[in-house]
């Protein structure tokens, strides 16, 4: 079995397995588009990381996850050349960001800057 193949297996088994589980769904399909980044498989990571995207936007999730999830597809979105679709992304991370840390404090502010630093340096 190659990595692809198992890579696309895993993919198919996130919806059943952890079908009422969508937080652990979204990481483990942000881990497998991470995966398909580095062969270089680029539908196959934009189906992952729009799946975790969508799921992380869901009543409920985290901030800081939905924020993670927006810089992940924003970087795809460049990566592809859509520019103007990863700038706007990137621009609704760090405004996702401004209104998570006036709300946190500086004191609780560690995590955002770290995605605020991976918004910046694309």
């Amino acid at each position: 079995m190659t990595v692809r193949e198992l890579l696309d297996e895993e993919a198919r088994r996130l919806e059943t397995e952890f079908r009422n589980e969508p937080e652990i769904r979204a990481v483990l399909a942000g881990m497998i588009g991470s995966a398909y980044r580095q062969l270089a498989l680029f539908d196959e990571r934009s189906r992952s990381l729009v799946r975790a995207f969508d799921l992380r936007r869901a009543p409920g999730g985290r901030r800081v996850d939905q924020i993670e999830s927006t810089v992940d597809l924003a970087r795809l979105r460049n990566d592809q050349s859509k520019f103007e679709e990863a700038t706007h992304l990137f621009d609704e991370a760090l405004a996702e960001l401004d209104r998570l840390e006036r709300r946190r404090g500086a004191a609780r502010a560690a995590p955002a800057e770290t995605l605020r630093s991976c918004a910046t340096g694309w």
